[in-house]
């Protein structure tokens, strides 16, 4: 027989090979359900939009609609942290896979540098895996995405949305907020340094005072604001004309449901707030 310390020895080697044999085998199912994404995630070829929200009351599964700058980050994540979903942000997503220098980040930077959208099939991959987890869980606020009406139609087939909130904006006012679009370059916050002042349309800036909703952001950070490489005039205006096209075959593919609920933007976070809170009951 063997003496103790080498049972013990097996019995260990053992079990460290079954745990690594155990996460091999996680990784290759996350690569293939990345790699798969849209395909993984469509258990049905009919789109779900029509349904109604949850038996409980709660609207989980959230898109927030509009064009490029009308404020859905702001808003996807103010209402996020009230109604105990997550925020994902195609944006988001995105820039992290830039900043991380990854091979599909390395791609999208080179389209938004032209201030062109970022290939559906590399999207869906980054994006439709978080999704899916998130509705398994409590539900999301997802902004920017769908921006087509074949992303539309991709989304619905993949699950349940029970809130469309498109958001509206004046095109004039929209292009003086992007313009005005800053990111503090230490803390990576969002601000806004245009001032809208007109009849029926107030929007202050949106400064870094250290008092904003928590964020640690303070005045020593005006100097380290930055803008977007893609917020110059022209890149804008391209955007808006483009959205205006896309915008109704977006809005053709949940004609037929009940779950569309309109946000036309005339004034800062005070004023609009509560019409988002409304827009997702």
């Amino acid at each position: 027989g063997h003496t103790p310390s080498v049972v013990r020895a097996r019995h260990v080697f053992s079990h460290v090979f079954w745990v690594a044999v155990s996460i091999q085998n996680w990784v290759s199912f996350l690569e293939a359900y990345l790699e798969d994404g849209q395909t993984q995630l469509s258990h049905t070829d009919t789109p779900m939009a029509s349904q109604s929200p949850s038996v409980s009351g709660t609207i989980r599964n959230v898109v927030f609609l509009g064009p490029p700058g009308c404020g859905k980050g702001t808003y996807a994540k103010l209402l996020s942290k009230q109604l105990n979903l997550e925020h994902i942000s195609t944006g988001d997503v995105l820039r992290q896979e830039i900043a991380a220098n990854s091979s599909a980040g390395i791609e999208a930077k080179k389209y938004a540098a032209h201030g062109k959208h970022v290939p559906q099939n590399l999207v869906d991959k980054l994006l439709f895996g978080r999704l899916r987890l998130a509705s398994d869980s409590n539900g999301f606020i997802l902004d920017g995405y769908p921006r087509t009406k074949e992303q539309a139609l991709a989304l619905n087939k993949s699950m349940k949305i029970e809130r469309i909130v498109h958001i509206k904006m004046r095109e004039d006012i929209l292009l003086r907020k992007m313009l005005g679009r800053r990111v503090c370059g230490e803390c990576g916050v969002s601000w806004n340094i245009e001032n809208v002042d007109e009849p029926g349309i107030f929007m202050p800036p949106l400064l870094p005072t250290g008092l904003h909703n928590g964020q640690s952001c303070g005045p020593h950070c005006m100097e380290k604001l930055q803008q977007r490489m893609d917020d110059t005039e022209d890149v804008i205006k391209h955007r808006q004309d483009e959205y205006k096209t896309l915008e109704a075959g977006i809005l053709d593919v949940y004609a037929d449901t009940d779950i569309v609920s309109v946000v036309e933007i005339t004034g800062g976070i005070d004023k609009m707030l509560p019409e988002f809170q409304q827009a997702v009951q």
